[in-house]
């Protein structure tokens, strides 16, 4: 990929991330106001926008504050992906450690 293309994507996923981001402040901000229907539709805009550029910076944030705004518990339940995120960041982090283990030990 040229330079200047993958310059562009880098900043497209960065302001999409601000985007995000800004959505669930926002939602947070009218769910204490009360406007439950219009906050469940601006979170799962944002977590939308999450998934297609990188769920690890807000997407958690994103879906807490979706579980607050669904008043059904299979709605609730189904808002939850981070319980999935933490799992692979969980996942992944052991993976790391186990590699970081083995090169120590075939070092020595």
């Amino acid at each position: 990929m040229p330079h200047g293309r993958r310059k562009r994507t880098d900043v497209t996923r960065r302001v999409n991330l601000v985007l995000a981001q800004a959505l669930e402040m926002k939602a947070r901000i009218a769910l204490d106001l009360g406007q439950r229907k219009a906050v469940a539709d601006m979170l799962q805009e944002a977590l939308a926008i999450c998934r297609e550029v990188g769920t690890q910076f807000c997407a958690p944030k994103v879906a807490s504050a979706l579980s607050r705004a669904v008043e059904d518990a299979k709605a609730r339940a189904a808002s939850r992906p981070a319980a999935k995120l933490t799992s692979t960041c969980s996942e992944r982090k052991n993976r790391t450690q186990q590699t970081d283990y083995r090169h120590e030990q075939e070092g020595q």
